[in-house]
């Protein structure tokens, strides 16, 4: 069965988001994304976090989010906060990064395979109760260590994806679910 998704770009105040999103729930989406666009809209995980509140069954994520703008702590990190504040239905949409995000920032987008590698590797160690000792090949910090939000793991079910919403690989290099 197709499964449909909603992405709502966070350009406009907080709360006409959230309303998109209800919306795209009570019409039966399953997934409601939100991209990490930077200084052109508004921060994705509070964002995510105040959808994650005002809605009951849809997964919430990030439609997408990069490696370069963030640790890959931080961001596996947010997504474990919005899993657990969600009751399990996070999800880490990630992407090299884009123009709309990296030049606003003068972030220059290098080694992008290398860093979306070390943002997933990183975040499922991390997720796992791992310390993580990493190249930072992509230009980030090179070291990691799990604090207090991973020693139990990641709560409920892991789920990440590759690209863009709506083209759902399926990959394992790209996907992975796992149960605690």
């Amino acid at each position: 069965m197709v499964q449909l998704a909603c992405m709502v770009m966070p350009e406009g105040p907080v709360d006409a988001v959230v309303r998109a999103a209800v919306a795209a729930e009570d019409l039966g989406c399953s997934r409601v994304w939100i991209p990490d666009e930077g200084l052109a809209a508004r921060e994705c995980w509070v964002t995510l976090g105040a959808v994650a509140a005002a809605t009951g069954s849809v997964e919430v994520g990030t439609g997408i989010t990069n490696a370069y703008t963030r640790h890959p702590g931080m961001t596996a990190a947010a997504v474990a906060t919005l899993d657990e504040a969600s009751g399990g239905r996070a999800a880490l949409g990630i992407g090299a990064g884009g123009a709309l995000t990296l030049t606003a920032l003068a972030i220059e987008r290098r080694a992008p395979i290398t860093a979306m590698r070390e943002l997933v590797t990183t975040s499922r160690a991390l997720w796992s109760g791992e310390t993580v000792d990493r190249d930072g090949g992509s230009g980030g910090p090179a070291s990691t260590s799990a604090g207090p939000t991973f020693r139990s793991g990641w709560p409920g079910e892991a789920r990440g994806s590759c690209g863009w919403p709506g083209s759902w690989p399926t990959a394992s290099s790209c996907r992975s679910s796992t149960r605690s």
